[in-house]
């Protein structure tokens, strides 16, 4: 009997690698110049209109107005500091990865940034009528903040609830932390916005582990932001790792998405970082695939020593890949299509220093993983 299993489960296995054969021989044929010019072309054109039809909607304008409300003194809103409060920019990303880990230091050190909300300090009814005020026995569970919006009084409400902490050892050391909090915002008592956020954090005496999702709907747009990172050393070793990923969808369909994964060795002998990251706007993805050797990889010359850039179409077609062209004491990056010629990506994506191009936005989500690499 255990002979008719064994031959069953090769057989079976068997099937499997063949499916899979299959499966990849039905891989997209990459683009030819011209449709992967076109396709190029679509996407830089529609991201600026894409863009700014996300950033004037009603429901994240409403969102918006709560990040940018002068809230009580000491009142440390996460609305006010999250990087839910607009699309996925350098800036919304950046203020949350500082928050939320501090490569150089923080795991290092055995601590953990997430958002601590003091939400027992807050609960009751705030108003800006005459100045802020709180009137903290109603409600008893909630923090309910009216605020004035489109010259309305106090029309606008933003309510948090459901807030929950949990305390965890870490490195021997206890920590307690906001593991839950839900809001939402209403304007003339439509709900505008929801907001959940949740966090975990895990530890023994050599490592720790966290994540973090941050999600909003607002309107027919839906983001998430997640964070995770952990940390495990002994004597002579230690590793470090950092993910992000965050989306933007339409009616359910995905308009934007990026994310990136850092894995940083360290020994006695050697010290290696790992990155990889995609970007991707509508039916684009670019990857970047980087491996630093500390101390061997040279940085300051040309990026393909370290870091390999690739573009492809979302269903697994290759668009083109990214080569670096020496202009003085520059390197200039250009598209190479599959007849091996080439055109500067600035000429089809719009330059890293002009804002509202597609180029600008990813100089911005660049830099955010460059940082690990000390550039």
């Amino acid at each position: 009997m255990k002979t008719k299993n064994l031959l069953m489960l090769l057989a079976i296995a068997g099937m499997m690698v063949f499916a899979s054969c299959k499966k990849d021989s039905g891989t997209p044929d990459p683009l030819t110049k011209e449709q992967a010019t076109a396709a190029l072309t679509k996407v830089s054109g529609s991201f600026s209109t894409d863009m700014t039809a996300f950033e004037t909607d009603p429901a994240v304008l409403a969102a918006n107005a709560v990040g940018n409300l002068s809230l009580p003194a000491g009142f440390d809103s996460p609305f006010g500091s999250g990087p839910m409060k607009s699309r996925m920019t350098k800036e919304n990303f950046q203020q949350s990865i500082s928050k939320f880990s501090k490569p150089s230091s923080t795991l290092r050190g055995g601590g953990f940034d997430s958002w601590n909300f003091p939400f027992a300090d807050y609960v009751g009814t705030w108003s800006t009528t005459g100045g802020w005020h709180n009137v903290p026995s109603t409600p008893t569970d909630q923090v309910v903040i009216f605020f004035s919006y489109n010259e309305g009084t106090d029309n606008g409400k933003l309510t948090y609830f459901d807030y929950v902490e949990k305390t965890v050892s870490v490195f021997g050391q206890s920590q307690t932390y906001m593991s839950q909090l839900k809001a939402k915002i209403e304007i003339d008592g439509v709900i505008k916005s929801t907001w959940t956020y949740t966090s975990s954090i895990s530890g023994n005496l050599t490592s720790v582990n966290a994540s973090m999702t941050l999600a909003q709907t607002m309107g027919s747009y839906s983001q998430t932001l997640m964070l995770s990172s952990g940390t495990s050393s002994n004597l002579i070793s230690g590793t470090m790792t950092f993910a992000m990923a965050g989306e933007l969808t339409k009616d359910g369909s995905i308009l934007h998405s990026v994310s990136f994964n850092v894995v940083m060795n360290e020994s006695e002998t050697s010290s290696t970082i790992a990155i990889d990251a995609k970007y991707r706007f509508r039916d684009i993805v670019i990857k970047w695939d980087i491996n630093i050797i500390q101390g061997v990889t040279v940085l300051n010359g040309s990026p393909a020593e370290y870091m390999t850039v690739s573009v492809w179409t979302a269903d697994g077609a290759k668009v083109a890949d990214v080569v670096f062209v020496q202009d003085g004491d520059n390197w200039v990056p250009y598209f190479k299509y599959a007849d091996g010629t080439q055109e500067m990506v600035s000429a089809k994506i719009g330059a890293d220093n002009t804002e509202g191009t597609l180029g600008y936005e990813l100089g911005l989500f660049m830099n955010s993983f460059m940082n690990y690499l000390g550039k």
